[in-house]
């Protein structure tokens, strides 16, 4: 917990996207749902709904989604305890939530303006926001597209393979993705929009639930 600056996040792909940050399973209570790309599969892209991520996490617990969840040692409840929830993983998991595909439908449109209108921005810095969050999606398109390949070749890599190395990598650059969309945004919205935007990051903290993975889980 005292080495966050020094965690990577990782973004696993296949059927649904497994978020994790230094060794944790993250999960979001929110009710978000973040839309993969229409026109291609959840095995193609990086973006799946947390609503999926939040069932799988269930089921990596060993506890059924409709019960009352039962969390292992270690959790993290980022109601109880939001500061123990890193940054970066509020910065994502706020860009994966108001996430949607580049070809809006009008439910999908809804939506998002909905979840914008909880940061509150001003006509000028929602479109500004809306400009560098669509450049995060085609990052982690990309990424997990890569992410996909790699992974249905080779499915469980071995620790010192080329292709662990090029999946290490590609988590650094998803985590990279997170750091540079910040800092785009922290220099082209307003004072008062990005001062808005850090806001709705630490109030979305307490909707983050975060487990230790169980050991050999986080391929490190």
């Amino acid at each position: 917990m005292q080495t966050h600056t020094k965690r990577r996040t990782v973004l696993g792909l296949l059927a649904l996207v497994a978020l994790a940050a230094g060794g944790f399973v993250v999960l979001t209570t929110w009710s978000a749902a973040v839309p993969q790309e229409r026109s291609g599969s959840s095995r193609s892209c990086p973006i799946a709904s947390l609503a999926a991520a939040n069932k799988s996490g269930a089921f990596a617990a060993g506890i059924s989604p409709q019960a009352e969840p039962t969390y292992p040692p270690g959790t993290i409840d980022g109601a109880k305890h939001p500061e123990l929830i890193p940054d970066e993983v509020a910065y994502k998991m706020l860009f994966l939530s108001v996430m949607e595909p580049a070809n809006l439908t009008d439910a999908q449109r809804a939506r998002q303006e909905a979840k914008l209108r909880m940061i509150g921005f001003s006509e000028e810095d929602k479109a500004g926001f809306l400009a560098k969050l669509g450049e995060f999606r085609d990052r982690m398109r990309d990424c997990g597209a890569r992410t996909a390949e790699i992974l249905k070749a080779t499915p469980n890599p071995p620790r010192d393979s080329a292709e662990r190395q090029e999946l290490s990598d590609i988590e650094e650059q998803a985590t990279a993705g997170v750091t540079d969309t910040v800092e785009a945004l922290r220099t082209g919205l307003t004072q008062e929009g990005f001062g808005k935007f850090q806001a709705r990051m630490l109030g979305f903290k307490r909707t983050i639930k975060a487990f230790p993975m169980r050991e050999g889980e986080s391929g490190q």
